[in-house]
This record gives C-alpha cells, structure tokens and sequence, in this order.
C-alpha cells in the first residue's frame, strides 16, 4: 500500500469488546506516516497506557506472499483524548555493533 493510500481507519481496537477513548487521528498524530503501510494496532495495557504498532507490506519478487514487520512501535499514555508518548529511546547507536561475549 502507498504512502498516497494512507487510510487512517484501518486503525484497529484488539480487543473488539473494547470501548476507544481515542480517535484515529489522535494515533495518526502519534505515529506519522510510513512508507508501505498495512496497519495499525494499539493495545490497551493497563489503566490509561497502551502499546502502539504500525505494521509495514514488504513485497519479494522471489516470494509468493508478503513480507509483514513492525516498523514503528510506541508505548503511549492517553490524556484528554491524545496520545503522549513515553517510548524509551534506544542507547545503542545505529550501526553499532555489539559483543556480547567479550
């Protein structure tokens, strides 16, 4: 799917039985926009605390089926129907190569 077919409501709820205090466009605010996006979970964790992924379609020419993998990834907290993020940022440094043995 194309940046250009973005559609914000393939934002899905897991749990169906679940009442959204949010709106599509509070996690689109939180997570932007990707390149070959697929979807987007967010899942309620405790109290007002939730884990959100977007999902990326990586089609193969050599495969027969899509290549799915979370590209982005949040752990956010909801205040007044908006998404705050509280991720950790990564300390290792992209491209850095880790020992772990040594």
């Amino acid at each position: 799917m194309s940046e250009a077919t973005y559609e914000v409501a393939k934002v899905e709820a897991v749990e169906s039985n679940e009442v959204k205090l949010y709106s599509e466009e509070a996690v689109l605010r939180l997570t932007g926009r990707i390149k070959h996006y697929f979807r987007t979970d967010v899942r309620n964790l405790f109290g007002n605390r939730y884990r959100i992924d977007v999902w990326s379609e990586e089609r193969r020419p050599d495969t027969l089926f899509s290549h799915y993998k979370i590209s982005k990834s949040f752990f956010a907290y909801l205040e007044d129907g908006e998404f705050v993020d509280k991720t950790i940022a990564a300390r290792i440094k992209p491209g850095h190569k880790m020992n772990v043995f040594s």
